[in-house]
């Protein structure tokens, strides 16, 4: 098994963990506090995004300078142990506790884990199909995880699942332990001030990697309230139990992974854009056809698959796109910073749609959400001639250093 397979794997792994984490968490949450349902759920939702938005602008000065390979492994053997430890520890302060001990070490991770998937590949080409790769790898580990883990937890417990999601991490690590990860070779030991003034001047001076991070955390802004609103439809535009609201995420995985599958044939680097395009039409034309239309269970389903191939369209280009014009040294802060953008949108926008359903109604909201990506297309389509600049196939990538 090569290098970049031997990686996969590790990632699918923890992908079927993380979708087992999801819903174990609520189960426990509304277990320790049948009282507080909405309460404990709520607060649950919201420390999940705490760490990435208040951590990855202070990462972004050391994830290019830390050992890869074992910053991976530590944060995954620390992930299992917060896992681990939860059915020890059965009250809620705990429970946040060391789900915020959790999600601190999955941000640290993350930007390493993007960073790391170009360079153990052979050429750029290889990049493309990677990085779709990864994107089916999500969806159906992810897909796996939701349809195992209620089956799981009645056959085990709740409590006896959180073990074997700690054991899954543990796997993780054992699986990077014997991947050849290179660590970056450019990695300099400047201080942190140094580092995050690199990697925003680089932001700066490099246009497509600006426009990148701007078309990403204003459609964030907007797609992370889509699960609330998928949610609020099902029983109510859909007329169907709000318990079967699992289907519809499933529903989106297969549209997610029906589209990496497109893209690992089709996509190349003139059609990045073009594909970034494409996603926020069919998320647009999927809101529209909401609000506007009286749907059936069957309608929402479809819905849900569509937004979901969207979804694959905009994540799987962006981040192949990025791994192509960024260099290995400045791949990690690159990283750090988008992670640190969907982070701060993912923590406001399900608020703002909440509030949004609450003062306009929940057809209207979808039609507010399509009427937004029209005008963030537009803006996309006109940025074309400046974003696509840096895509020359005979310009390698360069980590820009910040002028003195």
């Amino acid at each position: 098994m090569n290098p970049a397979s031997r990686y996969l794997t590790a990632q699918f792994f923890n992908y079927f963990g993380d979708a087992l984490l999801e819903i174990a968490w609520i189960v426990w949450v509304l277990h320790l506090a049948p009282q507080h349902p909405a309460l404990s759920l709520g607060t649950l939702m919201a420390l999940q995004a705490v760490p990435q938005a208040a951590l990855s602008g202070i990462l972004a000065g050391y994830i290019d300078r830390v050992p890869r390979k074992a910053t991976l492994i530590v944060a995954s053997l620390m992930r299992a142990v917060a896992i681990g430890l939860t059915p020890f520890f059965p009250v809620l302060w705990a429970t946040f506790i060391l789900l915020l001990v959790y999600k601190s070490f999955s941000v640290a991770s993350l930007p390493i884990e993007r960073a790391v998937l170009p360079d153990l590949v052979a050429d750029r080409q290889a990049i493309n199909k990677v990085m779709a790769r990864l994107g089916q790898i999500y969806a159906v580990g992810q897909a796996i995880g939701l349809a195992l883990v209620g089956f799981l937890i009645v056959l085990f417990t709740v409590s006896l699942v959180f073990i074997l999601i700690s054991l899954i991490y543990i796997l993780v690590a054992l699986v990077l332990f014997l991947t050849p990860i290179p660590d970056h070779k450019g990695a300099k030991k400047s201080s942190w001030y140094a580092q995050i003034k690199e990697g925003l001047a680089f932001h700066r001076e490099n246009v497509a990697v600006r426009y990148l991070l701007t078309v990403i955390g204003l459609a964030g802004l907007v797609l992370g309230g889509l699960n609330t609103l998928l949610t609020l439809s099902v029983g109510t535009l859909w007329h169907h139990p709000s318990a079967d609201v699992n289907y519809i995420f499933l529903s989106l995985l297969l549209g997610v992974l029906a589209s990496d599958t497109l893209l690992s044939k089709w996509m190349n680097e003139s059609r990045y854009h073009l594909t970034i395009l494409l996603s926020l039409l069919l998320i647009m034309l999927a809101s529209f056809a909401i609000g506007f239309i009286e749907g059936s269970w069957f309608f929402g389903i479809a819905m849900a698959f569509i937004m979901g191939v969207a979804n694959g369209f905009i994540l799987t280009p962006s981040r192949a796109w990025l791994a192509n014009i960024v260099a290995s040294d400045m791949r990690g802060r690159v990283m750090a910073f988008r992670s640190q953008v969907l982070g701060v949108v993912t923590a406001i926008s399900p608020y703002l749609t909440a509030l949004l359903v609450v003062q306009a109604g929940l057809a209207t909201a979808w039609i507010v959400v399509a009427a937004f990506l029209v005008a963030l297309a537009v803006w996309w389509l006109l940025t074309k001639p400046f974003s696509t600049a840096s895509l020359d196939a005979n310009q390698e990538p360069q980590a820009t250093a910040a002028k003195p």
